[in-house]
Formats: C-alpha cells, structure tokens, sequence
C-alpha cells in the first residue's frame, strides 16, 4: 500500500541540519573549554572560582576578604568608614567575583569627597583563600596608595 504524497513529513533541508549540528558543536566546543579558561583566570588575576560558571565551586571554598583603610599609617576614622560604607559593600562584592581585576577606584573617591583633610591614605585588601598544596588557609595582602 502506497502512501499518498501529501500525508508524507518533508525532511528538513540538509543545510539547516548542518547548521544546527554546528551550532550544536560549537556549544559543546565551549562547554568543554570553558572549564579550562576559567581555571586559568582564576591562577592568574583571582577571579572567583564560584563566579561565572566555574566547576571550581564545587571544590573549593569561597573566599573570604577583609578591606581596611589607613590614612598617614593610621586606621580611617570610624565616622568616616560609616559613610562610604556602601561604596565598600558594592566593591566587596565586586572583589569577590572579578578578584584581582576589581580596582578599588570607587572607594577611593567617596574617602577624597568625604574626608577632604587626607591628603594620602592606602586601601588595603587582604584575600583569605584555601591553598590546596599545603592543605591550609592563607592570605594575601594588596594595597593600592591613593594621594590627591
């Protein structure tokens, strides 16, 4: 028994089919390369391992930051820590995913407009982070020195 021409499915272009298993291979391509990128990203300029896709999550604990401030070789003043403070929390945040790429360029010019007196203070970042060698926390101290 022969089945009439009209009830038969037309088979997709085979342009269109090889369009689409490119397309399909190229995202496979990037899924498995990724892994890789990321992994170098991360040794090289700290980018978190629990940002932007990375499979690192899940074998390593997030970092920690701790961000202070010294003015003349002093600690900040506590009422003016107060008032940039969400300056602070935006670039902790910032900090934790982009790791070393995040400049604290932000925090800088809220401490010059509210405390005009300081003509040249440091922030200082410390990363406490898991190094998996020695099996131990360690930490990593970064300044950036501003002056006007």
């Amino acid at each position: 028994m022969k089945v009439p021409a009209e009830t038969v499915p037309e088979s997709p272009a085979p342009s269109a089919t090889r369009a689409k298993t490119r397309v399909l291979m190229v995202l496979l391509g990037l899924l498995a390369v990724w892994p890789l990128v990321h992994h170098a990203l991360v040794l090289r300029w700290d980018l978190s391992p629990w940002h932007y896709c990375g499979f690192a999550m899940y074998c390593l604990p997030r970092p920690r930051l701790r961000i202070d401030f010294e003015g003349g070789g002093r600690p900040l003043d506590a009422t003016i820590k107060k008032r940039i403070h969400p300056w602070v929390a935006a670039y902790a945040d910032k900090r934790q995913a982009m790791g070393e790429l995040a400049e604290p360029d932000t925090v800088a010019r809220a401490i010059l407009a509210t405390a005009p007196e300081l003509a040249s203070f440091e922030i200082v970042v410390t990363t406490f982070y898991f190094d998996v060698p020695s099996a131990s926390f360690l930490k990593k101290v970064r300044r950036y020195p501003y002056t006007r």
